[in-house]
């Protein structure tokens, strides 16, 4: 994870990325894992790129929930759950 600072006067302050950017990362780092996982276990390769979608749709919906350490190591597995 990234953190962005802020110089305030003669003190920086560190904030957490916005909820976008978490997806984003989230995103680019895990869509290709995921996606390999969905086709594996499904006949239609339209049905994977679906259950992945949803995937996502619930991530962006919980980014709040998800471990930031998940994300910093990667794909996480809080996604597979």
């Amino acid at each position: 994870m990234t953190i962005a600072h802020r110089e305030t006067g003669s003190h920086t302050l560190a904030r957490a990325p916005s909820s976008t950017a978490r997806f984003e990362d989230l995103y680019r780092s895990c869509y290709q894992d995921l996606l390999g996982y969905a086709l594996r276990r499904v006949d239609r390769p339209q049905d994977a790129a679906d259950v992945v979608a949803d995937t996502f749709l619930v991530a962006w919906r919980r980014i709040g929930e998800i471990p930031s350490i998940g994300l910093a190591r990667g794909c996480s597995g809080w996604l597979a759950t």
